[in-house]
C-alpha cells in the first residue's frame, strides 16, 4: 500500500533470534549509514520497536545489525516525498556515555554522564541533526540503559509543566528504547525527565513545521 514515490515510511521493526547483543540502524539507503540505533536487542527475547524512516534510492530503506538476527518489518503508513514532514537521516543528539564511539552529531550532549534520578535534562534539537531552527515537532527515538532502577523518561517540551505521562519504561539490566514524538519547547528545546539515573541515547528521525 506503500505509493511509489513515498518520501517516509512508519515502520515496525522487529529483532528475534539474535546471536549476540546489538542493535538495529534503519536508514534510507543511498545515504552513509549513521551512528543511531533504532531497535536494540539482546539473546532471548523479542525486541520491537516503531521507527519513522525517509525512503532512499529506488524507493529502498536500509537495515544494519551489529549481530546476526532475524528481522521482521511491518508498514503501517508513509508521507508522501511533498509534506509537511521532514523525513531526515538519523542523528545522534544525546549520548550520556563516555567512549571513541559514543558521539553525537556535533558533539553537544556528549559524554556528559548519566542523568540524575528526578532531574530534568533540557535537550537543544532545533538546528541540530537536520532539523530546521523553527521546527514544531521532532520523531526521536529515545533509549534507555544502565537504570540504576526500574522508572520511566517523560519527554516533553521545555518551557510547559511536566506532565504525568511515560515515554520509555525501563528497569536494570537492559536496554529500552521507544520512538517518541515531541513538540519542541522553548528556545527549539525538549525536556526529558527521569525518574532513576540512567544513560540517555536520543536520535532525531524526522521533525514537523511549526504552526502558523
Amino acid at each position: 500500500g506503500v505509493d511509489a514515490d513515498a518520501g517516509a515510511v512508519v515502520l515496525n521493526v522487529t529483532a528475534l533470534n539474535a546471536a549476540g547483543p546489538g542493535h538495529v540502524t534503519v536508514f534510507p539507503c543511498g545515504e552513509e549509514q549513521p551512528e543511531a540505533s533504532s531497535v536494540n536487542y539482546a539473546p532471548g527475547g523479542v525486541y520491537p520497536n516503531a521507527v519513522v524512516s525517509k525512503v532512499g534510492v529506488d524507493g529502498t530503506v536500509c537495515f544494519f545489525t551489529h549481530a546476526t538476527i532475524d528481522l521482521i518489518v511491518d508498514v503501517n503508513g508513509a508521507f508522501p516525498a511533498v509534506s509537511e514532514f521532514d523525513p531526515l537521516v538519523p542523528a545522534r543528539l544525546v549520548e550520556t556515555r563516555q567512549g571513541p564511539k559514543n558521539v553525537t552529531v556535533d558533539h553537544l550532549f556528549e559524554g556528559d554522564g548519566p542523568v540524575a534520578g528526578g532531574s530534568v535534562l533540557a535537550v537543544k534539537v532545533a538546528g541540530r541533526g537536520g532539523v530546521d531552527a523553527d521546527a514544531g515537532a521532532v520523531v526521536l527515538n529515545v533509549t534507555a540503559l544502565n537504570a540504576a532502577g526500574p522508572g520511566h523518561v517523560t519527554v516533553f517540551p521545555c518551557g510547559e509543566e511536566q506532565p504525568e505521562a511515560s515515554s520509555v519504561n525501563y528497569a536494570p539490566g537492559g536496554v529500552f528504547p521507544n520512538a517518541v514524538v515531541s513538540k519542541v519547547g522553548v528556545d527549539g528545546t525538549v525536556c526529558f525527565f527521569t525518574h532513576a539515573t540512567i544513560d540517555l541515547i536520543v536520535d532525531v528521525n524526522g521533525a514537523f513545521p511549526a504552526v502558523s
